[in-house]
């Protein structure tokens, strides 16, 4: 029961996460109706990015879009020379989803501060913007912290393609489950979609 309920808690933060990106869309949709400029675009990313920070406790990394012209703008920086649009996952799935469904991405590691994190991502205007939400795993690990402990022994989310996502002890999280726990690999919770195994 007690896993349960923390499945509950997980799946509601993850839903505080499309919700956050469904208003931020709302408003970037009303920011270019009447046209806008880049700089405004990086101004309105910007903020958004401060708003969302401040509502998550500092779990909101990056908030970015990409124009219709296939340009990436970030919240507060440049956009990589490195980064190809077309390799991301959430770009990949977003180009294949049904137009006004989210997408939440498996936990990775982030380019910017090599910790692990996963992106909320949707197509707005119809299709023609896609905004998305990096978060970090803090406020994660915090569930992973109240579903092991003393009483109850370890434990750990893993990705579909084998990725420690989170785990009681974090020095392994980003390793693959098959490299640590070969015993277990098998028996772990998705992340995305939340499933709890008896």
């Amino acid at each position: 029961m007690r896993l349960e309920l923390i499945a509950a808690d997980l799946q509601k933060r993850l839903d505080v996460c499309t919700d956050s990106l469904n208003k931020v869309g709302e408003r970037l949709s009303d920011t270019i109706e009447d046209g806008y400029t880049e700089q405004e675009l990086r101004d309105f990313l910007s903020e958004e990015k401060k708003k969302e920070i401040a509502s998550t406790g500092r779990t909101c990394l990056n908030v970015f879009c990409v124009t219709p012209d296939g340009e990436v703008l970030i919240s507060d920086m440049a956009t990589p020379a490195d980064y190809v649009l077309q390799d991301r996952d959430w770009y990949k799935a977003l180009m294949s989803a049904p137009r006004d469904e989210e997408y939440i991405s498996s936990v990775y590691e982030d380019a910017f501060t090599d910790g692990m994190c996963f992106t909320v991502a949707a197509s707005f205007d119809d299709g023609k913007f896609l905004l998305g939400m990096d978060y970090n795993m803090n406020d994660i690990q915090s569930y992973i912290n109240k579903m092991g402990g003393e009483d109850y022994g370890d434990a750990m989310i893993v990705n579909s393609d084998g990725t420690i996502a989170g785990y009681t002890d974090e020095s392994v999280v980003g390793d693959k489950i098959s490299d640590d726990f070969a015993d277990y690999r098998d028996a772990f919770c998705l992340f995305p979609p939340i499933r709890i195994l008896p």
